[in-house]
C-alpha cells in the first residue's frame, strides 16, 4: 500500500511560506543568496517557488548529478508539472561527435518552456 505524501509536503512548504521572515526573503528582488545544508535546499527552493511569485525560477547547481537530484526532489515537493530539468550535453564543445538528438530535443523543450513563462 503506497501513501501519497504530496499533500503533507505541500503543507510543509505552505507553512514555510507563511513564515514572515521567509516571506520577506522570498520577495527580495536583488537575486538573494541562500546558503543551506544540501539536504534542505530542495525544500527551501520549493518555498521560494511558491512564495516569491516569480516565474520562472531558475536554479543553478554545479553538476549534472546535482541537477538530476535537485529536479527529482523538487518534483516531490512541487509536482512533476512544475519542474523542468535542462539535461547536460553528453559531448564536449570541440568534439567531432554530435550530441544525442533526444538530448537536443529535451534541451529545446526546456528553453522553450522558459521563454514562454517569462
Amino acid at each position: 500500500m503506497s501513501t501519497d505524501t504530496r499533500p503533507l509536503l505541500r503543507a510543509a512548504v505552505d507553512r514555510l511560506v507563511a513564515d514572515r521572515a521567509f516571506a520577506e526573503f522570498a520577495q527580495l528582488r536583488d537575486a538573494p543568496t541562500l546558503r543551506a545544508a544540501e539536504d534542505v535546499r530542495p525544500f527551501l527552493v520549493a518555498g521560494l517557488a511558491v512564495g516569491s511569485g516569480r516565474r520562472p525560477l531558475l536554479v543553478v547547481v554545479p553538476t549534472a548529478v546535482a541537477a538530476q537530484r535537485m529536479a527529482e526532489d523538487l518534483r516531490t515537493w512541487l509536482g512533476a508539472a512544475a519542474v523542468a530539468e535542462l539535461p547536460a550535453w553528453e559531448t564536449l564543445p570541440f568534439e567531432r561527435v554530435s550530441p544525442d538528438v533526444a538530448t537536443m530535443g529535451r534541451r529545446l523543450e526546456v528553453v522553450s518552456r522558459l521563454a514562454l513563462s517569462s
